[in-house]
């Protein structure tokens, strides 16, 4: 069970433990991976939130998408030997994997899966000679990818797969083309 917070609001540090909480105490034996998105759920999971989520038995996980450096260098080398750390995308992972972390949920993984295992495989043999490239092509990727380019980030995961795929390009939408009079839409 992923235990997420409700988005769009501002949570204090005590309502985040208070919700994962409730939730271990009523799933039963169900185990729970936490979210820890600060720019979306408005909380962050700091050392001492995880001091407190720790005591807690069905917490077995963490997808951690804070894009603080300090912050992941700090709570994952606190939490690894007792919670699996999963980074919230590729571009986050290899140095997430020194500290301990052992997985990812993947931002390139649904378009190119092979290149996410062979990035994983490297990072967790800590083969830095094939690590590094792919860590930095996985940097560029994620520099670029926002709401509006879906288009672009399946191009560029075609790309990461092996594949020609043509220049990343943002998406056109039909209405637009057919105002122009293109029958690309």
């Amino acid at each position: 069970m992923n235990g997420i917070e409700t988005a769009q609001r501002r949570f204090p540090v005590d309502a985040v433990y208070t919700h994962y909480r409730e939730i271990n105490d009523a799933v039963g034996r169900i185990q729970i991976m936490a979210y820890n998105n600060p720019a979306s759920f408005r909380a962050n999971m700091t050392r001492s939130t995880w001091d407190r989520l720790m005591a807690l038995d069905r917490i077995k996980a963490v997808k951690e998408s804070n894009g603080n450096t300090a912050h992941r260098a700090n709570v994952i080398a606190h939490i690894s030997e007792r919670v699996n750390v999963f980074a919230g995308g590729e571009h986050w992972f290899l140095p997430d994997s020194l500290l301990g972390a052992n997985g990812i949920v993947g931002i390139v993984g649904p378009g190119a899966s092979q290149a996410s295992l062979t990035f994983y495989d490297a990072c967790m043999a800590r083969d830095l000679d094939r690590a590094v490239p792919m860590h930095i092509k996985y940097n560029d990727l994620a520099s670029d990818i926002t709401g509006e380019n879906e288009v672009g980030r399946l191009k560029a995961c075609a790309e990461l797969g092996g594949l020609q795929a043509g220049p990343a390009a943002m998406p056109v939408r039909a209405d637009r083309c057919a105002a122009q009079g293109d029958a690309r839409g």
